[in-house]
């Protein structure tokens, strides 16, 4: 008797494993707030800003920074710096959690855990532009020092990736050093960053000594990130689209010049080599395919011993417990496969610009108006996305200002939809 149930009982067995093995689940849990803890939270940030804001809470810590980037951006967009700090700083810590061994932190190298389910980090350009817009707040507020820590921070992020020949080649970071030793009166050091710029830029021309006034201009949409190969597991950076800018001119004191195309956001995300997450998820699917082979090949030999087991008479009931067992191995590597998520995060910052130009000048005006035109690749002028502004001086030598064409501080063109009662359905 023991002897058939065994036989009868182990199929039932395999298949309910079977099952409960291939259990997935794929939506995002959204985090309700109370509407007083969402009140309060927004109370001090302009109506302009509530869709990110709303985002922060409602994602929780699973898009924290990438929502904190969006918010910092925007809201320097609108010229709420402080609170722009306020979320770049956050960002940055969050950033550098992942290097802690902390519970989050641990998922974010798991082999099991979905990338898209990851606590967002960004990929080393994202988080090298963090540290650039952060050194950028430093710089309006006449902190140097601060400017130039964060500047070489996120040299340090480009540093991550993984051909030489594209490490550390953020000339737009390398070239805010050296504005910020300039600002200090460390010439020794600001020449050294200068002439770095050079090795990337040969057509880059060194600011003169006396050259106290940083004038910074954005243009276009920042890359998009798209799953591709196998399982998705692998990253494709494509262009920005939907703007017509691509060159901008300075005008201030009667004299126009030219902005210096000094960074191309693009080229930064797609020329840094395969990432290491990259390697990862390949791995990912490579452990993932050869684990579902496996399983299956033992699950067929199990079903396959265990239909023959009659035939071996007194000894068919621990013959049916091998081929339970020889089963029970296989459910575990398929169970094993169907765990590995082998998906790209394919998250990414959507208000980042295509490309970053600076100039540089000599001034004493405190006053001093600043127009900027923006330019077709032709040369040709965009009247309509003029941008008038003043320089700030924030001390008696030194002037900066910092214009973008497009305010796109509404909400990313990717998100998901804002629901009445303040809900967000997450991509």
């Amino acid at each position: 008797m023991t002897r058939s149930i065994s036989i009868r009982l182990t199929p039932w067995i395999l298949f309910f494993l079977l099952a409960s093995g291939c259990a997935s689940t794929t939506d995002y849990e959204i985090v309700q707030v109370p509407d007083s803890v969402m009140t309060a939270y927004l109370q001090n940030k302009p109506s302009l800003l509530h869709y990110h804001y709303i985002r922060i809470l409602q994602e929780g810590r699973r898009n924290l920074v990438l929502n904190h980037m969006r918010a910092g951006l925007a809201a320097m967009e609108l010229g709420e710096f402080d609170l722009a700090e306020e979320s770049f700083d956050i960002a940055l810590l969050n950033i550098e959690s992942i290097y802690t061994d902390d519970e989050n932190a641990a998922k974010a190298r798991s082999l099991w855990y979905e990338e898209g389910r990851k606590d967002f980090k960004g990929e080393p350009y994202e988080r090298a532009m963090a540290y650039y817009y952060r050194g950028l707040l430093y710089l309006r507020k006449g902190d140097y020092e601060n400017a130039r820590a964060s500047f070489k921070g996120g040299l340090l992020q480009d540093a991550m990736a993984e051909q030489a020949i594209y490490q550390a080649d953020f000339a737009l970071l390398i070239f805010l050093e050296g504005w910020s030793s300039l600002m200090l009166g460390d010439w020794d050091m600001a020449e050294e960053a200068f002439q770095e710029v050079q090795k990337y830029r040969p057509d880059f021309v060194i600011p003169p000594r006396d050259h106290n006034v940083l004038l910074i201009a954005e243009t276009g949409h920042g890359p998009q990130k798209i799953a591709v190969g196998r399982g998705g597991a692998a990253l494709r950076f494509t262009q920005g689209y939907g703007f017509r800018e691509d060159n901008v001119r300075f005008a201030t004191g009667g004299t126009a010049f030219p902005g210096f195309p000094m960074e191309d956001i693009f080229w930064q995300a797609n020329t840094r080599g395969g990432r290491q997450v990259d390697h990862i998820l390949a791995g990912k699917v490579q452990f993932q395919e050869t684990n579902q082979a496996m399983g299956q090949t033992l699950t067929h030999l199990s079903l396959a011993t265990l239909a023959m087991s009659p035939q071996f008479g007194d000894d068919a009931g621990i013959v049916a417990i091998v081929a339970g067992i020889i089963g029970l191995v296989g459910l575990g590597q398929q169970a094993v496969a169907e765990r590995t998520q082998t998906q790209a995060d394919t998250r990414y910052w959507e208000n980042l610009p295509n490309r970053v130009h600076v100039a540089t000048l000599n001034s004493t005006d405190r006053d001093q108006d600043l127009r900027v035109e923006f330019l077709k690749p032709n040369g040709r002028r965009i009247v309509n996305l003029d941008k008038e502004t003043t320089i700030t001086f924030v001390n008696d030598r030194s002037g900066f200002a910092w214009v973008r064409p497009h305010q796109r501080e509404a909400g990313p063109r990717h998100a998901g939809p804002v629901t009445r009662d303040g809900n967000i359905y997450v991509r």
